[in-house]
């Protein structure tokens, strides 16, 4: 049975469902309910816990065969248009290649501290990687790679991202959520991102960095609006902020280091803020619905309880009528 066969199949109506969000060429899945993002990392870290038989360097190295059974592994837990099975297995292997990386990173951290082996592995692959690890060419490599790392953030330590799994968009479109659909700026969203929960503070040298120094524009440009008798707005429009924001992050291998897919190379800043405008008023129509329906609902309970009062009435008249009836005629 194919994969296009299977997600066909009767009887799937209850799996959550996903959609396809193309964005600059590439793909990302989303679910069709708010709050399962994370079950799409959630079955991949089975699978990976499950199905992992040989020490792959790296998801690359994994046979086709094995990547086609863990895709059919994860359409038992999401269901999507049979058509869509093409785009989804491309998205489906950045995710999983992104999964895999993150676990083999953990995995090498616990041998190097000389901790135990993780209780989902099997002890043959878990020997396997031990010997990939002590490897004279993958110790070189490590340590070249680790290196270029920091040569690229000034010097200033790694790269550190303080969002957990869920990307950056996601975050923006989470927190948009919470405000009621009124979306953050991306300043915001890079704090988000990048603080860390135990201290409250920008992990992220360079990020912190560039967020002030973005703050220090903004506020420049507040003063000056102020000092033009300009009282129109007490801040400025997220446009601009993030047009501060591209421009203060310069563009490495094609991304913004603390914007993720907010911004790209391709994708302009009126586009991105349009994009952003139609999902607000889309939130926000969301909204007056569920409002509107509140208010009916609350409107017929209104009614419920005077049809109920009217209803005791009327029993209760009958039941006078029933006596007096019963007294006049024993």
């Amino acid at each position: 049975m194919t994969i296009e066969e299977f997600v066909s199949q009767p009887g799937r109506q209850h799996i959550p469902r996903l959609h396809l969000d193309e964005e600059n060429g590439s793909t990302c899945l989303h679910v069709s309910m708010f709050g399962l993002e994370g079950e799409i990392t959630k079955s991949i870290l089975n699978i990976l816990k499950t199905q992992l038989n040989h020490p792959w360097p790296t998801y690359g190295d994994v046979d086709e065969d094995i990547k086609k059974m863990w895709f059919k592994t994860f359409a038992q837990d999401f269901n999507w248009e049979s058509g869509h099975s093409p785009k989804v297995r491309r998205a489906f292997d950045i995710q999983a290649n992104t999964s895999y990386q993150n676990h083999i990173y953990a995995w090498k951290q616990k041998w190097k501290e000389g901790k135990k082996m993780p209780k989902c592995l099997n002890p043959e692959v878990w020997q396997g990687f031990i010997r990939y690890w002590s490897m004279d060419e993958t110790i070189f490599i490590s340590s070249q790679a680790s290196t270029n790392r920091r040569s690229e953030h000034g010097g200033k330590g790694i790269a550190t991202y303080n969002g957990g799994s869920i990307s950056i968009k996601k975050h923006e479109i989470k927190k948009m959520i919470a405000n009621g659909g009124v979306a953050p700026d991306w300043i915001d969203v890079m704090k988000t991102t990048h603080t860390s929960k135990k201290t409250g503070q920008i992990q992220d040298p360079i990020v912190g960095e560039r967020i002030e120094r973005i703050k220090l524009q903004k506020m420049e440009q507040l003063t000056q609006f102020s000092q033009n008798g300009s009282s129109s707005s007490i801040d400025l429009p997220h446009e601009e902020i993030h047009r501060l924001c591209v421009e203060e992050i310069p563009l490495t291998k094609g991304r913004r280091s603390g914007l993720g897919s907010l911004v790209s190379q391709d994708r302009s800043i009126s586009s991105a803020f349009l994009r952003d405008n139609e999902l607000i008023q889309q939130i926000q129509d969301l909204n007056r619905i569920v409002k509107e329906k509140d208010e009916a609902v609350k409107e017929l309970k209104q009614q419920n309880i005077k049809i109920t009062k009217q209803f005791t009435e009327i029993q209760t008249t009958l039941s006078q009528l029933q006596s007096f009836i019963s007294s006049k005629f024993p």
